[in-house]
């Protein structure tokens, strides 16, 4: 009786997770593929089927995921599930590579590594799939040999997913902001200017949570990605050793405050940069009013095109609007050789250490140093300082300008062990990853590609893209991504993150019983969130102490 319970509720189980669909061919000729249905869609996916099919014999039948994304059930599920390939949002495999046997019983992994697909040539033999990755990609997806089943490689991207402030070029144009703005405390110039001239100067959908993402930018533009390292390992340097003792110190890091800080002047009500109603629009209708040119920036990604393209029944015309090159961090400026005080950039603000004056001379020592960085047309080497000094400054602004937020980190493909076509299901990968591949992809994407390089001004399809695709593609050239939050044990296994709760909501609120300052936000986190015995616990079961 009990062995019949448990065949129900593995039955129950396998219905809840995929809905009632028809029943597909579960041999290793057909691939059944779970794909996630968002901004970038599925034409591409269904775009690539008859072309794979036609060149391989293979079959592939395709699922898309609505609303409620199943993988994890799914995954858990074992042979009883019959999906060879996913496709998914918000996934970060590492995980199941540390839970190994825990999560499908009978399988050492749930996971068929993928080294034969990084190894692959493709394009005529002139590169592997590996090698045409993107090299911080490359290294992102590499599951090291801290893991006991490490030193292989179980998922790739599929997705770039950049995350940025996107803004509308007419409207800067019209009201003489003839640049994209180079620092923060430029961004926020740009807001009130904007504002006194009765223009908005901001839309978002606050459940979206794409201001998280903004400060995950300006945190590691500020801290570097081994500062953001420091703070999932709960140590206070890079060489020292994650002591609990002083873990809670953590939340102490510059960059967390002055991201969070950031973030909170743009949307606070009380400036009047925001429409009002983005605490409770929906991601569609924030979206729509951008487009419709109520307002001139909002944080969005490189799906932004695609998304709106394919959601109205007519499509939307991307215009003139734009993504955003991040501006950077203006307390970097703390770090650079001009700053003339001991204590930081947070300080000198809050104790009113330096006048006005002085913050704007030294803003505009970061904003020269962008420009040259950035090779804009006239841009000469600043000379505030001994030229020494200016290119070692220049040397620590290049490589903030670099840091980008993505969601491509999440937006992964894995093979579950069990798949009955997981030999196909490589031969897939293998495929979307070479030069036919992307080509489809960014035919039915507005001008998109996954994270392999790619020679897009001799593609056939260039001349058609649009601005926006165009100026998506070369952020992306020019990046360093900043890794998931889940790619670290402390966050997987105890959720530890300087976010612990929405930002949007926590700083954009007209409720005062919710609103908050950056101040605020960090003694919440210190206060409420975590402690000293919570964050020991979180160690030990990532495994940092014993």
């Amino acid at each position: 009786m009990k062995k019949v319970l448990c065949i129900l509720l593995g039955a129950l189980l396998l219905f809840s997770a995929t809905g009632c669909k028809k029943r597909v061919d579960n041999s290793s000729n057909t691939i059944e593929i779970y794909v996630f249905e968002g901004g970038y869609g599925t034409a591409w996916l269904k775009a690539m089927e008859p072309v794979f099919e036609d060149k391989t014999g293979y079959n592939v039948e395709i699922s898309a995921m609505g609303a409620q994304d199943n993988t994890d059930t799914m995954i858990r599920a074992g042979s009883s599930m019959t999906t060879d390939l996913f496709i998914v949002s918000d996934t970060v495999w590492d995980k199941y590579i540390d839970l190994g046997s825990k999560v499908a019983s009978g399988y050492e992994c749930a996971l068929e590594p993928l080294d034969s697909v990084y190894e692959a040539e493709i394009d005529n033999g002139t590169t592997t799939v590996g090698e045409k990755m993107r090299d911080d990609w490359r290294e992102y997806f590499y599951v090291d040999e801290s893991y006991a089943l490490g030193g292989h490689y179980y998922s790739m991207p599929w997705a770039t997913g950049v995350l940025t402030m996107c803004y509308n070029k007419d409207i800067f144009d019209t009201n003489g902001l003839d640049h994209e703005p180079r620092t923060t405390n430029e961004l926020l110039e740009y807001c009130n200017t904007l504002k006194g001239k009765g223009v908005k100067a901001l839309v978002y959908s606050a459940t979206s949570r794409y201001w998280d993402e903004l400060f995950n930018t300006w945190w590691v533009q500020y801290e570097g990605i081994n500062g953001r390292e420091n703070f999932f390992n709960c140590r206070l340097g890079d060489n020292m050793p994650s002591d609990p003792n002083l873990a809670m110190q953590i939340f102490d890091q510059e960059g967390i405050y002055e991201a969070l800080y950031t973030v909170q002047q743009l949307i606070a009500p009380s400036n009047g940069y925001a429409i009002a109603e983005s605490e409770y629009m929906e991601a569609t209708a924030a979206q729509i009013d951008f487009f419709d040119g109520k307002a001139a920036m909002m944080p969005n990604g490189d799906w932004l095109e695609n998304e709106m393209n394919s959601e109205m029944a007519e499509g939307m015309d991307i215009g003139n609007i734009l993504p955003m090159q991040m501006p950077i961090i203006s307390a970097l400026s703390d770090k650079l050789s001009y700053w003339s005080l001991d204590a930081s950039y947070t300080e000198a603000r809050e104790k009113k250490l330096l006048t006005e004056t002085k913050f704007k001379e030294y803003d505009d020592n970061l904003r020269a140093l962008v420009d040259y960085v950035d090779g804009v047309e006239g841009a000469a080497l600043p000379t505030y300082g001994t030229e020494e000094d200016v290119k070692a400054d220049a040397a620590i602004v290049a490589e903030s300008r670099k840091v980008q937020s993505s969601y491509g980190t999440r937006h992964s493909c894995a093979i579950p062990s069990y798949a009955t076509g997981k030999e196909a299901a490589k031969e897939f990968l293998i495929f979307m990853a070479s030069d036919e591949g992307l080509k489809i992809y960014a035919e039915n994407t507005s001008g998109s590609t996954p994270p392999y390089k790619f020679d897009y001004e001799n593609w056939e399809g260039y001349s058609s893209m649009s601005n926006f695709a165009k100026k998506k593609q070369e952020i992306i050239d020019n990046s360093t991504i900043i890794p998931a939050e889940k790619k670290y044990k402390t966050s997987f296994v105890g959720e530890l993150t300087p976010i612990y709760s929405n930002i949007a909501i926590r700083f954009g609120s007209a409720d005062s019983s919710t609103i908050m300052t950056a101040n605020q936000y960090v003694n919440y986190l210190k206060t409420t969130q975590y402690n000293q015995s919570k964050l020991e616990k979180i160690m030990k079961d990532a495994g940092l102490i014993l």
